[in-house]
Formats: structure tokens, C-alpha cells, sequence
């Protein structure tokens, strides 16, 4: 749990740009009441505004988009779905993505322009 706190804080306050999707994924899944801890004992602004964007603007952002949403642009259904989901918060949260019309061009993109996905799976 310390070396969690101490490998979070050391991440928190690493200059440069750090996309809001990696904040996302660090603190999401930690308590509250963890991330508040790792505030008040920070001694750094950057740490410090990493966190209250994540407690303002991140924490418990979803996507517009479902499962629904990725068989109408042809994706096959499967165990694959959670991880297009995935890219596509990750996107919404790095490009500030506001509309599903946003989130679905996204994941038709990746879909129809990436080789490299190999989860993707289109119908033909």
C-alpha cells in the first residue's frame, strides 16, 4: 500500500504531458479517500491539478457508445468489445470527445484503418 501511494505520487508529479487517459486509468480504480491522501500529503501543483481534473472531470465519465452501437457499424460481437470500449474512453478522454456521433467515428476509424487491432473483427 506505501509503495503504491509512493509509485502514484512519483507518477502524479512526473513533468511533462501525461494524457488524461493514463490519469484516468491510475486513479479510477483507487478509494477516494486513497486519492485525497496522496493530494493533501503532495507538495507538488502538478500532482496536485492532475488529481482535481481526474476528481472534476474524468471520474465517472462513460461512453455514449455500447455494444449496440458497435454491431451497427460492423463489429462482430465478442469477448473483443471490452477492449474497443476501452480504446474508445481513452480516446474520449485524450480528444475531449463530447457527442456520440464522436465516440462511434472513432471506433469505425480504428476499426477500418488499423491492422495492428487485431480485436477487431469486421463483418463483411
Amino acid at each position: 500500500d506505501l509503495r503504491l501511494r509512493i509509485k502514484m505520487k512519483r507518477f502524479l508529479k512526473k513533468s511533462g504531458g501525461v494524457p488524461p487517459s493514463r490519469i484516468y486509468e491510475r486513479l479510477e480504480p483507487v478509494s477516494y479517500e486513497a486519492i485525497l491522501a496522496i493530494m493533501a500529503k503532495s507538495a507538488s501543483k502538478t500532482a496536485e491539478k492532475r488529481i482535481s481534473d481526474f476528481l472534476t472531470k474524468y471520474n465517472g465519465m462513460r461512453l455514449r457508445i455500447n455494444g449496440g452501437d458497435l454491431e451497427a457499424i460492423g463489429v462482430r460481437e465478442g469477448p473483443g468489445y471490452r477492449k474497443i470500449l476501452t480504446a474508445a474512453l481513452r480516446a474520449k478522454l485524450d480528444r475531449g470527445f463530447a457527442t456520440k456521433r464522436q465516440e462511434t467515428g472513432i471506433v469505425a476509424t480504428m476499426a477500418t484503418t488499423s491492422k495492428t487491432l487485431w480485436w477487431f473483427d469486421i463483418q463483411t
